[in-house]
């Protein structure tokens, strides 16, 4: 199939590669279908484009890479939604915000893209009791939170899961 993208152009994809997002993305609520796209596999960036909106396309990156002490708890709930049925199955995106250049740019940690490989299904999750905000700097050693979160990431890092309600 042909996905129309005006950031990206035309872009052909499989139908099995198309994600559905059931509550759509938060202010898209409409848009169920997404696809990821990931430019250049070299750079730490993806695109989350909707499939059914040209115009919407979200700037991805995996928060890991910048910050490696990233810490998630995702309650049963969401586990439940998103059918996770395995923690590899399971990817974690920032949505990333673009200003004027890259050393202006910030992410989102406070409310990740999930996204269920295995299911291919995903959710922006607004995280519940977390130090985390949504405009984290993407440039290294711009942030107090970075070097506490590379300290605790000797301790652990990934995704684990809790019963609290939240998302």
């Amino acid at each position: 199939m042909i996905v129309n993208s005006v950031v990206l152009g035309d872009i052909e994809v499989d139908d099995n590669q198309v994600i559905r997002f059931e509550n759509g993305m938060p202010g898209f609520e409409q848009l169920k279908a997404f696809v990821l796209v990931q430019l250049e596999p070299e750079l730490p960036f993806s695109y989350l484009q909707s499939v059914e909106e040209a115009e919407v396309a979200f700037l991805l990156t995996d928060p890991f890479t910048f910050y490696p002490g990233y810490d998630i708890q995702l309650s049963e709930q969401v586990i439940e939604d998103l059918r996770i049925g395995d923690e590899k199955d399971v990817q974690v995106w920032s949505v990333v915000t673009m200003k004027e250049d890259i050393h202006s740019a910030t992410m989102n940690l406070l409310a990740p893209v999930i996204i269920n490989t295995k299911e291919v299904n995903g959710r922006q999750v607004i995280l519940q009791n977390t130090k985390y905000v949504t405009k984290h700097p993407l440039v290294a050693g711009q942030s107090e939170l970075q070097s506490s979160q590379t300290a605790a990431s000797k301790e652990s890092s990934g995704v684990t899961t809790t019963d609290g309600d939240g998302e």
